[in-house]
Protein backbone atom coordinates (compact mmCIF):
# COMPACT_ATOMS: atom_id res chain seq x y z
CA UNK A 1 0.00 0.00 0.00
CA UNK A 2 1.22 4.00 -1.02
CA UNK A 3 1.33 5.72 2.44
CA UNK A 4 3.43 9.04 2.77
CA UNK A 5 2.28 12.72 3.15
CA UNK A 6 -1.50 12.25 1.89
CA UNK A 7 -1.54 10.62 5.19
CA UNK A 8 -1.67 13.86 7.47
CA UNK A 9 -4.45 15.03 5.57
CA UNK A 10 -6.51 12.12 7.58
CA UNK A 11 -6.07 13.30 11.01
CA UNK A 12 -9.01 15.81 10.56
CA UNK A 13 -10.17 17.79 13.35
CA UNK A 14 -13.47 19.97 14.16
CA UNK A 15 -13.38 23.52 15.79
CA UNK A 16 -13.69 22.11 18.96
CA UNK A 17 -10.09 20.26 18.11
CA UNK A 18 -11.72 16.79 18.91
CA UNK A 19 -10.55 14.29 16.35
CA UNK A 20 -12.93 13.00 13.89
CA UNK A 21 -13.18 9.44 12.64
CA UNK A 22 -12.21 9.51 8.93
CA UNK A 23 -14.47 7.00 8.04
CA UNK A 24 -17.81 7.93 9.44
CA UNK A 25 -17.05 11.25 11.06
CA UNK A 26 -17.55 10.69 14.86
CA UNK A 27 -16.16 13.07 16.84
CA UNK A 28 -14.15 13.27 20.29
CA UNK A 29 -12.87 9.31 19.89
CA UNK A 30 -9.03 9.29 18.83
CA UNK A 31 -7.03 11.26 21.09
CA UNK A 32 -4.50 12.69 19.15
CA UNK A 33 -3.18 12.01 15.25
CA UNK A 34 -3.45 8.61 14.01
CA UNK A 35 -1.32 9.03 10.80
CA UNK A 36 2.04 10.54 10.45
CA UNK A 37 3.84 11.06 7.43
CA UNK A 38 4.62 7.20 7.51
CA UNK A 39 1.31 6.45 7.28
CA UNK A 40 -1.51 5.42 9.84
CA UNK A 41 -0.38 4.79 13.36
CA UNK A 42 -1.79 0.86 14.55
CA UNK A 43 -2.87 1.30 18.28
CA UNK A 44 -4.42 4.74 18.31
CA UNK A 45 -7.93 3.57 18.68
CA UNK A 46 -10.75 1.78 16.98
CA UNK A 47 -13.66 4.14 16.37
CA UNK A 48 -17.23 2.64 18.36
CA UNK A 49 -19.46 3.67 15.88
CA UNK A 50 -18.05 2.46 12.27
CA UNK A 51 -14.95 0.28 13.71
CA UNK A 52 -12.57 1.28 11.79
CA UNK A 53 -9.02 1.09 13.04
CA UNK A 54 -6.14 2.91 11.34
CA UNK A 55 -2.78 1.07 11.20
CA UNK A 56 -4.95 -2.24 10.15
CA UNK A 57 -8.38 -1.36 8.07
CA UNK A 58 -6.93 0.54 5.80
CA UNK A 59 -3.99 -2.51 5.58
CA UNK A 60 -4.52 -4.45 2.09
CA UNK A 61 -2.91 -7.19 3.89
CA UNK A 62 -5.13 -7.51 6.75
CA UNK A 63 -8.45 -5.14 6.20
CA UNK A 64 -11.33 -6.58 3.91
CA UNK A 65 -10.59 -3.63 1.28
CA UNK A 66 -8.32 -2.96 -0.79
CA UNK A 67 -6.63 -0.07 -2.46
CA UNK A 68 -3.43 1.96 -3.48
CA UNK A 69 -3.66 4.43 -0.95
CA UNK A 70 -4.47 4.64 2.64
CA UNK A 71 -6.97 7.62 1.41
CA UNK A 72 -8.59 5.04 -0.75
CA UNK A 73 -8.49 2.80 1.91
CA UNK A 74 -10.58 4.81 4.23
CA UNK A 75 -13.43 5.98 1.43
CA UNK A 76 -13.73 1.63 0.70
CA UNK A 77 -13.96 1.17 4.18
CA UNK A 78 -16.62 4.24 4.66
CA UNK A 79 -18.41 3.13 1.33
CA UNK A 80 -18.96 -0.74 2.79
CA UNK A 81 -20.15 0.98 6.11
CA UNK A 82 -22.64 3.02 4.27
CA UNK A 83 -23.67 0.13 2.39
CA UNK A 84 -24.15 -1.46 5.36
CA UNK A 85 -26.66 0.89 6.50
CA UNK A 86 -24.63 3.21 8.56
CA UNK A 87 -24.97 1.43 11.33
CA UNK A 88 -23.49 2.10 15.19
CA UNK A 89 -21.84 -1.46 15.70
CA UNK A 90 -20.24 -0.78 18.91
CA UNK A 91 -22.16 -1.68 22.42
CA UNK A 92 -24.41 0.66 23.90
CA UNK A 93 -23.12 0.27 27.48
CA UNK A 94 -19.16 0.58 26.35
CA UNK A 95 -17.87 4.02 28.25
CA UNK A 96 -18.74 5.88 24.96
CA UNK A 97 -21.65 4.42 24.26
CA UNK A 98 -23.89 5.69 21.24
CA UNK A 99 -24.75 9.23 21.82
CA UNK A 100 -28.74 10.04 22.34
CA UNK A 101 -28.61 12.19 19.45
CA UNK A 102 -26.66 9.74 17.13
CA UNK A 103 -27.27 10.91 13.66
CA UNK A 104 -25.04 8.84 11.12
CA UNK A 105 -26.12 11.26 8.54
CA UNK A 106 -25.43 14.36 10.28
CA UNK A 107 -22.14 13.14 11.19
CA UNK A 108 -20.88 12.15 7.49
CA UNK A 109 -22.06 15.70 6.38
CA UNK A 110 -20.17 17.42 9.09
CA UNK A 111 -16.98 15.41 8.13
CA UNK A 112 -17.81 15.98 4.40
CA UNK A 113 -17.98 19.55 5.63
CA UNK A 114 -14.51 19.65 7.27
CA UNK A 115 -12.79 16.93 4.75
CA UNK A 116 -14.44 17.33 1.20
CA UNK A 117 -11.34 15.22 -0.26
CA UNK A 118 -12.45 12.32 2.05
CA UNK A 119 -16.09 12.43 0.90
CA UNK A 120 -16.60 12.16 -2.79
Amino acid sequence: MVTGKDCRSLNIRDTDGQCLCPVCGLPGYFKGDSFSDHGPLIGTGICPCCFYEPGFDDESAAGATTAETVEQAVIAYRQAWIEAGSPWLGRDDYWFGRPHSWNPASQLAHLAALAPQLCP
